[in-house]
């Protein structure tokens, strides 16, 4: 991902990942988990993604999964 973003000229440190489902967040700071099962818990254990929460309302991937009202498709 960090290449893609690259190419278009974006160079971040760590790439932001933005999850509206709390779980999965949690699942990746659950130290029982073993992190050989997890890549993204790997990739955020180096400091390559930042995991954070995004609410629902805010989730842009929505826009492309989901049917939106016009007030809301306009916000995204």
């Amino acid at each position: 991902m960090k290449q893609t973003l690259l190419d278009y000229g974006v160079k971040l440190s760590r790439i932001p990942l933005l999850c509206d489902n709390e779980s999965a967040v949690k699942l990746d700071n659950n130290p029982h988990i073993d992190i050989r099962h997890h890549f993204i818990r790997d990739h955020v254990a180096k400091g390559d993604i930042l995991l954070r929460n995004v609410g629902t309302k805010e989730q842009l991937a929505d826009i492309f999964t989901k049917p939106q009202d016009e007030s809301n498709f306009c916000t995204l």
